[in-house]
């Protein structure tokens, strides 16, 4: 996987490369974009999706309010 932190030059990941960020399986990924929940950019032509490199930083943020409220929210 590219550095996306150095590389002012990458603009889009591929799911395999979000995936590992986020340590999730790249299906799992498929279906949060197809769910609307991480916004990608279909190629034309093909069945390949590209995440905008800003999603990441949303998706954190997401990630965390969510983890955040799962845990307020449990029964115990």
């Amino acid at each position: 996987m590219k550095d996306t932190k150095n590389n002012s030059k990458i603009k889009y990941l591929r799911i395999k490369d979000f995936a590992e960020i986020f340590n999730l399986h790249k299906q799992t990924v498929s279906v949060l974009i197809r769910e609307g929940k991480i916004n990608a950019v279909k190629i034309y032509g093909t069945t390949a999706w590209r995440i905008p490199i800003e999603e990441v930083e949303s998706y954190k943020q997401k990630s965390i309010k969510q983890t955040k409220k799962d845990i307020f929210t449990r029964d115990f």
